[in-house]
């Protein structure tokens, strides 16, 4: 099965379509992570004819379209991307950016997929061929398969990462966490606070997908499983904040985990576009945190 090939040509012409240079600076682009409830606002489109403006998208866009869909609704959810394929970035699968170094020079690079980002424009084009072409529908269906698992495989694990989640939350006082959530700066000693709560799960997330990694290469809030811990602490926050909990349901820890993910790469780029507002509050508390962090670091 062809996992790594999500986002690539399904009947690929081995040509680059992409208006998406790989020898141009990333850091001179705008790069936006796009949610999936955000795949078809009007204002996406307009955003997207600016030259310098892109959106990034993740394996688990992939999941989220795959899964469960029609052809028909699938073609539908991606008709304004496949009008702007030009202006779309794919990214690695996340299981090989969990084991990517934190270095900070490249960082940005190091995540896209580049022969993925190249043939997203003949990627759609194929896709469209999918009613009157059995070997595309054969690879579509595989994908859906894959889709299918991944969310099972998400399930196996979220329930003992939300209990981690969860004690790290009530480790931090009342008055600490509503200074948390101001996303205002904070003193050093709360940075390494947070630092120190969020590194525990994090490294022991990076053992589990790196095994045989002898040692963290770069700073360790450079990593995805730290990003990703945090966004979910956040998370966290502000569910108690709001008079709920973590939640134990597996299928709405797997949403939550979406949306978390989404918050978690959208801190390496420019922003995220997305109709959930608690994804919002948390992105922009993780950019507040990892600020704070890097200040109490010097970096």
């Amino acid at each position: 099965m062809r996992r790594r090939l999500l986002f690539r040509s399904l009947a690929s012409s081995g040509q680059d379509d992409s208006g998406f240079n790989a020898r141009e600076r990333v850091l001179e682009k705008k790069i936006h992570i796009l949610d999936g409830n955000f795949r078809q606002e009007p204002s996406l489109g307009d955003w997207l004819r600016h030259p310098h403006n892109f959106v990034a998208l993740t394996d688990i866009s992939a999941i989220e379209i795959y899964k469960g869909s029609e052809p028909r609704s699938m073609l539908w959810s991606l008709k304004l991307l496949k009008d702007h394929a030009e202006k779309v970035i794919v990214l690695k699968p996340t299981q090989e950016i969990l084991r990517l170094p934190g270095i900070e020079k490249g960082l940005r690079r190091r995540l896209i997929d580049h022969p993925g980002t190249a043939h997203y424009p003949s990627y759609c084009l194929a896709l469209h061929r999918m009613e009157n072409d059995p070997s595309i529908r054969e690879q579509v269906v595989e994908r859906q398969q894959w889709a299918n698992e991944e969310v099972h495989r998400m399930k196996a694990g979220l329930a003992d990462y939300a209990g981690a989640v969860k004690e790290l939350s009530a480790e931090f006082s009342p008055d600490e966490k509503r200074l948390i959530k101001s996303a205002t700066p904070y003193p050093r000693d709360m940075a390494f606070k947070i630092l120190d709560g969020v590194s525990k799960i994090a490294l022991h997330q990076y053992s589990r997908v790196n095994p045989k990694a002898p040692r963290l290469v770069g700073p360790i809030y450079n990593l995805m499983v730290f990003r990703y811990a945090l966004c979910a602490f956040l998370l966290a926050l502000q569910k108690v904040a709001d008079g709920g909990n973590v939640s134990q349901d597996l299928d709405k820890l797997v949403n939550d985990g979406y949306d978390m993910s989404y918050c978690a790469y959208a801190t390496y780029f420019d922003g995220l576009f997305t109709n959930d507002r608690q994804s919002m509050m948390v992105y922009g508390e993780a950019s507040v945190v990892l600020r704070g962090i890097r200040r109490a670091l010097g970096n």
